[in-house]
């Protein structure tokens, strides 16, 4: 499990086509000095330096210490996952041979091999296709590697911003698809109330209001027939309840036009 949690972090740091996409450092003159007499490996390793390497959404940084042809030391890295900056840390244990060859194991997991040069060092990372990725790790020290992990904390900033922003704009968008949504409702109630000789009322408690009748008094003379209390309720896409308005002609003669005659865009 743990190997399988470092090769995929390590997977981060691969570009397109398969190579790592890595940015070299100069040495800073804090950083020890190395012998650089042969070109492909320093001829004396012996001592500690620091290597950083840096790469899209990635950084990562070696702490290394020879005594001998015996390699130890720290693999750290940082890498960008949405708006998260992921730390992990690995002890490292490995060796070296005189040409500037290495091998490096990270905790108990995956043995990496490399090659020292004169301006750091670079180690090829296995990929699930079984090809070879090269990561450079340049001479630097803990502060270059900082910076590398400020920066990626800055995208995750930024990202989180974006994403905050984002979700404002959908939040503030629904709220005005609703609303709009709502007076559309509130016009087609108005629309189907107007038709039939009455108005919306939202006085009385039901959710979509009512179509209260415009004719006053009692034209049918009939007792507790008076048009006050003649309201009809509204479907859910605006236009008056058919039955009910049926049911209305008969208890409140002359509140309401007879139902035969009202088109099905006003009563359902």
């Amino acid at each position: 499990m743990r190997r399988m949690v470092i090769m995929a972090a390590l997977a981060i740091i691969l570009g397109a086509g398969g190579a790592a996409v890595t940015r070299a450092l100069d040495r800073p003159s804090s950083a020890p000095a190395r012998s650089t007499a042969q070109k492909d490996g320093p001829a004396d390793l012996s001592g500690s330096a620091g290597y950083l390497a840096e790469a899209t959404r990635y950084a990562a940084f070696l702490q290394l210490t020879t005594s001998g042809t015996s390699v130890t030391g720290t693999w750290q890295s940082a890498t960008l996952e949405g708006t998260t900056v992921r730390p992990a840390s690995y002890t490292v244990a490995g060796s070296w041979d005189s040409a500037g060859h290495l091998t490096l194991t990270l905790g108990d997991a995956q043995t990496y091999s490399g090659t020292w040069q004169s301006d750091g060092l670079t180690v090829s990372i296995p990929q699930s296709d079984g090809s070879l990725a090269s990561l450079h790790f340049a001479i630097s020290d803990t502060t270059s590697y900082n910076a590398a992990v400020g920066a990626l904390q800055s995208e995750a900033a930024h990202a989180a911003a974006v994403q905050q922003e984002q979700r404002q704009q959908a939040a503030a968008s629904a709220s005005a698809a609703a609303s709009a949504a709502a007076a559309a409702l509130e016009a087609a109630r108005e629309r189907s109330c107007v038709a039939i000789n009455g108005h919306v009322d939202h006085t009385g408690g039901m959710l979509n209001g009512w179509c209260d009748s415009n004719v006053a008094g009692d034209p049918s003379g009939e007792a507790g027939s008076d048009c006050a209390n003649a309201q009809l309720p509204f479907n859910d896409d605006g236009t008056i309840r058919r039955t009910f308005l049926e049911t209305a002609n008969a208890f409140y003669k002359g509140c309401w036009p007879d139902a035969g005659s009202v088109p099905s865009n006003v009563a359902r």
